[in-house]
């Protein structure tokens, strides 16, 4: 279950914070080791992390896909290498 708390907008921007309540045994060992036996401090820690390396879906599937894409494989640029 996913939820969200929001804040009054100020300024034209509203901040939010996202809770997740994952379902009992939901933090299988083959994906996450030994997270489910960690205190519930340090699993937030962790989740914590987990989130803030992941996005939030938005906009049409094909921007989401895109976005996807472009963070999984980000865009390179040419670099000169004096070396060779």
């Amino acid at each position: 279950m996913q939820a969200g708390i929001y804040r009054p907008a100020e300024a034209g921007r509203r901040q939010c914070v996202q809770l997740a309540v994952p379902p009992w045994d939901a933090l299988d060992t083959r994906a996450w080791g030994d997270v489910a036996s960690l205190q519930p401090a340090d699993l937030a820690r962790v989740l914590g992390v987990f989130a803030s390396r992941g996005f939030t879906p938005r906009g049409s599937t094909a921007a989401t896909g895109l976005e996807l894409m472009t963070a999984l494989s980000p865009p390179t640029r040419p670099v000169k290498d004096e070396a060779c």
